[in-house]
């Protein structure tokens, strides 16, 4: 920058902005692009969200029959692991 600027150096390049035409479009362009994207396959298949649901429903179905299988055990504390003392005899 070994020019300083001024109020007429920043004139010329607004006055070339201002000058500046809209360019024409053809009318078919935008049916032209609409169609370009129906035509595009998708990102994922059916079939890959089919087995994706499919793995996804297993998985829940077996959570669910473990959860219910749990509340069916007697006991699911230490209590059977700590040994009772029978102490009859020396309580006399």
């Amino acid at each position: 920058m070994t020019k300083k600027s001024s109020k007429q150096d920043m004139r010329d390049p607004l006055h070339l902005l201002q000058s500046i035409e809209q360019a024409s479009i053809n009318t078919n362009v935008y049916d032209a692009i609409l169609e370009k994207i129906d035509a595009k396959k998708p990102l994922i298949s059916i079939q890959w969200l089919r087995s994706a649901a499919a793995i996804f429903i297993c998985l829940v179905g077996i959570e669910g029959y473990l959860l219910s299988s749990e509340t069916n055990q007697e006991t699911n504390d230490f209590s059977d692991l700590i040994v009772m003392t029978n102490n009859t005899l020396y309580n006399e």
